[in-house]
């Protein structure tokens, strides 16, 4: 088996990490990939970094997630579609253990999460998102999120586009990806990638606090349930 793999980026503002996460897809072991760059809503120079190495590039003018997600995955060519965030890079073998995943009848999935820096601390909060990661995997009425890189065949992606209208719901303004991760479980075959990461950053975590952000998202996530995808 040898899927082509599609590596959706969506970028805001992304000059200074765009071309990190497309070399690390380039440097993967597995090399049957595409990178996909869609750039919203940017004011620096993204669009242009993207353009000299990714495979293929794409601009929408204002800014929105959702609709960069949908439009890059519509794009692919792919039987398999990662969604990378820009300011996070892929562990070199990460691309071969989606395939055997795949190929063992996995059909969507997550990536266990590590940091770029190794203070104790910052450890520690990836422990435990991946402890959280690990047992919200076993179903999918238990909340979960923490989605820099996420998987899914291209026939998931269509069923649930058929069944929900957009795989990536442009209608609600946060936590896309606890909503996502919520309709995959639901309906396809999940799995956590445990044995090859992501490197993630944590600048959120750091300008705003963990604690307080730990805190808001957990009252936001009541806030995806009430906005209607969530169910």
């Amino acid at each position: 088996m040898n899927p082509l793999i599609s590596v959706v980026i969506p970028a805001f503002n992304e000059q200074k990490y765009v071309q990190r996460a497309i070399n690390s897809i380039k440097k993967q072991t597995y090399k049957n990939s595409e990178v996909i760059v869609v750039t919203n809503g940017c004011t620096d120079n993204t669009f242009e970094i993207a353009k000299k190495t990714a495979d293929k590039v794409y601009n929408l003018k204002s800014k929105g997630l959702a609709k960069a997600k949908n439009l890059g995955a519509h794009k692919s060519k792919g039987e398999i579609i990662i969604f990378l965030d820009a300011d996070s890079i892929l562990e070199k073998h990460f691309l071969k253990q989606v395939v055997l995943l795949v190929e063992k009848g996995y059909d969507c999935g997550k990536a266990k999460a590590k940091s770029f820096e190794k203070s104790f601390k910052i450890k520690l909060f990836m422990c435990y998102q991946n402890i959280g990661s690990l047992i919200a995997s076993v179903s999918y009425k238990i909340p979960d999120g923490f989605g820099m890189c996420l998987f899914i065949t291209k026939k998931l992606f269509y069923k649930l586009e058929k069944k929900h209208g957009e795989v990536w719901n442009s209608k609600i303004p946060k936590l896309l990806d606890v909503d996502f991760l919520k309709k995959v479980k639901k309906e396809g075959k999940y799995k956590l990638v445990m044995n090859a990461a992501v490197k993630a950053s944590t600048r959120r975590f750091r300008k705003y606090g963990f604690l307080k952000v730990e805190m808001e998202d957990a009252f936001k996530q009541k806030e995806v349930r009430d906005w209607g995808s969530y169910k």
